[in-house]
């Protein structure tokens, strides 16, 4: 029996969606609500908790999301994306570039739309609304009509319960390599506050340029080599990423191909972000390269955040628009004796290295969910 395509409207409770609240965000207060703006969502519908700012409005308790809502990013490059909240998060206003739908529980399983919401055949209809290179906006008319393929209830169930327990696991270890970050800055600031001379940084650790090949050779695109760019950090480890390059693509673009471990900080675009590389990769002409001979990978990365968070605090608080080499020349640090970074390294580099397997392992799983999404929509895996 061929599944159902009905419009995301015949499931949400009134029938239609509504627009988030038009209001400025404030910097994060507990007391106050949490705004989720498009920025806040993730491309795969998980949270990105990295920078998240409070709303302080006297009309954003009408905006407050209630579990089963699913909000969808109407504007930009980033139309299409999508948040289902379970109640599980905190409580949020959702912002006025947001869509949100209510889904009911009597008409479907509202997880079964979070998860088709992740689809390919979800994707392949927002992208039926570009022109060209440009993105298409979306209003809340269009996205009632949206079709889902709607499989019986117990195939519905099947596919939440079997998806939900990866996205589970996924969370859990999110959540674990959060704590064990924290737990790395905290043994490194106990150490680090404590030392009473400065060094320039760029004395202690090297920055190299990256650089991008022609967009008109196809290695750019077909390559095997992973190529960091802005768009491509990850907390704090960066494991896949958007662009491929080949051997000779690496070889024409004044780039190298950089170790595991590996700190890279965006200098243009997301501005003064860093990952930590969870494979060897090359990296583009945004990009900068932390290395150094006599200092542990992992404790550059601590270095490095020292740094962004200095040069943020001189910038008032003002956006970026590029961090350059000169502005690491002016930076200075806190020098750690050779025997205080010796017996750093041996503490916080174990922690990395499990923070880096459990990525690994959250990008397997992520694929597992990815590769059974289809098949339980389907059908092909049944009751």
């Amino acid at each position: 029996m061929s599944n159902q395509i009905v419009p995301l409207s015949s499931l949400s409770v009134n029938g239609k969606g509504s627009y988030g609240i038009a209001a400025s965000a404030v910097p994060y207060a507990k007391d106050k609500y949490t705004y989720l703006r498009i920025t806040d969502i993730n491309d795969d519908g998980t949270l990105n908790i990295d920078d998240l700012k409070s709303v302080d409005d006297p009309d954003a308790f009408n905006y407050v999301l209630q579990p089963n809502d699913i909000v969808f990013a109407r504007t930009g490059a980033s139309t299409g994306r999508n948040y289902f909240y379970d109640g599980g998060d905190g409580t949020f206003v959702y912002a006025g570039f947001l869509i949100k739908f209510s889904i009911d529980p009597n008409k479907v399983n509202p997880l079964y739309v979070k998860y088709f919401c992740q689809s390919q055949k979800y994707r392949d209809w927002i992208y039926s609304f570009n022109t060209g290179s440009t993105r298409g906006n979306i209003n809340e008319r269009t996205l009632a009509q949206m079709p889902i393929e709607l499989p019986s209830r117990r195939q519905q169930d099947l596919l939440v319960e079997n998806l939900s327990k990866i996205d589970a696991k996924i969370k859990l270890n999110n959540q674990i390599n959060r704590n064990l970050e924290e737990q790395a800055k905290a043994i490194f600031n106990s150490v680090y506050d404590k030392a009473v001379d400065q060094v320039p940084f760029t004395s202690i650790i090297s920055i190299a340029s990256g650089g991008t090949p022609r967009t008109s050779e196809s290695s750019f695109w077909n390559g095997s080599i992973p190529f960091f760019t802005p768009k491509d950090v990850g907390f704090p480890f960066a494991l896949n990423t958007e662009k491929y390059i080949t051997n000779e693509g690496l070889n024409n673009c004044n780039s190298k191909l950089y170790p595991t471990n590996t700190t890279f900080i965006t200098a243009r675009g997301t501005v003064g972000k860093l990952s930590l590389a969870a494979i060897p990769m090359a990296m583009n002409q945004s990009c900068f390269a932390l290395i150094s001979e006599k200092i542990n990978p992992t404790l550059i990365y601590m270095y490095a955040i020292k740094a962004v968070d200095s040069l943020k605090k001189k910038s008032n608080g003002a956006v970026f628009d590029a961090i350059t080499i000169k502005d690491f020349e002016t930076e200075r640090v806190n020098k750690l004796s050779d025997e205080e970074i010796k017996s750093l390294s041996s503490v916080i580099e174990p922690i990395y290295n499990q923070i880096r397997l459990n990525t690994i392992e959250n990008n397997r799983l992520s694929d597992l969910r990815d590769s059974l999404l289809p098949k339980l929509m389907s059908g092909d895996l049944g009751v």
